[in-house]
């Protein structure tokens, strides 16, 4: 996004009044996210997608809103993104995160969903470093019921990082930004989206967006969360740099949870498991790590660790039958 683009003033309007602006929450590569009350008084976040190009303009110093440079590509653009909101919004998932309203307004959408409260594993991971191996299957396995869910309804991530994974205050693990605001990147063949350190070499390349990609990006994620530290860049790997093993670099990692990770990283997608549920089931099947390490910010994991696995069980279970 371009630096000189200004998020909009606390207090903005939105949809007629529906939406008042509070604060501003982040910002990404094409998009910002505000904290906004609905009329009814109820906290929701809302996502401002912003088309490249896009400008922000005050006209006479009495209003402000967005004016975008109409490309031919924003009619397909704007209909990307409206079909996999509408994709996003009925997985209902309780890994997913809620999408509630999806509107056009100022030259631009906008997306309202839930406000969630909690600590992105980025975050955790900054503070605390590499978190005990039970933990990290209780995150993917988690994470992966989610892929689950949305890859049975033809939707792939395509950002899968420790950035994209929620710890909430209720327990909840949660994957957030599904795609919607990449849908606004050029739409040529030679398009990258994704984060670096956590894309699949088809990525880097820009031939392929599959579910491979997905279990590629969830296998980085769950290495950083093993390790502390993300992978070695698939270009670099390409390049002949090796990858130590999540075992080599943490010596609590048990060699099937470390073997089931490294397969999920193989650079060629055939390598990897045949399914993110095929991945997050070899996690879940080997023996937990005695070693624990801190606790992420906000979430009593002792004894909720079994009933979330049992949850997320009878999850894969639904999915398996197209739910």
């Amino acid at each position: 996004m371009n630096a000189a683009v200004q998020s909009l003033a606390p207090d903005s309007r939105l949809q007629g009044g529906a939406y008042r602006v509070v604060d501003l929450l982040g910002r990404g590569g094409f998009s910002f996210v505000y904290r906004a009350l609905a009329r009814e008084g109820r906290e929701v976040a809302i996502k401002e997608l912003f088309p490249p190009e896009a400008r922000r303009k005050t006209f006479f110093g009495l209003w402000t809103r967005q004016t975008v440079r109409k490309t031919r590509d924003w009619g397909e653009l704007s209909r990307r993104a409206r079909a996999e909101f509408a994709l996003v919004q009925s997985l209902k998932h309780p890994n997913v995160v809620r999408v509630l309203e999806l509107f056009e307004e100022n030259g631009t959408l906008y997306i309202v969903m839930e406000l969630l409260r909690g600590t992105t594993l980025h975050q955790h991971l900054l503070k605390h470093g590499g978190l005990g191996e039970q933990d990290a299957v209780v995150i993917g396995t988690a994470v992966g019921s989610a892929l689950a869910a949305a890859h049975a309804k033809g939707v792939v991530h395509r950002d899968v990082k420790p950035g994209n994974v929620m710890t909430c205050d209720d327990g909840r693990i949660v994957l957030l930004d599904f795609g919607i605001a990449k849908s606004f990147a050029r739409s040529d063949a030679r398009s990258q989206v994704g984060t670096e350190a956590y894309m699949a070499p088809e990525q880097v390349s820009g031939v392929s967006q599959t579910a491979a990609v997905d279990i590629y990006g969830l296998g980085a994620t769950i290495y950083h969360t093993l390790t502390g530290q993300p992978p070695v860049r698939a270009e670099d790997r390409r390049a002949g740099v090796p990858l130590p093993t999540p075992a080599e670099l943490a010596p609590h990692v048990s060699v099937a949870v470390s073997n089931a990770v490294v397969r999920a990283l193989a650079l060629v997608p055939a390598a990897r498991q045949a399914t993110v549920m095929n991945f997050a089931e070899e996690l879940r099947g080997v023996p937990r790590a005695l070693v624990e390490q801190a606790p992420i910010d906000g979430a009593a994991w002792s004894w909720w660790k079994p009933l979330v696995i049992a949850a997320i069980l009878a999850l894969f279970a639904l999915a398996a039958r197209g739910w």
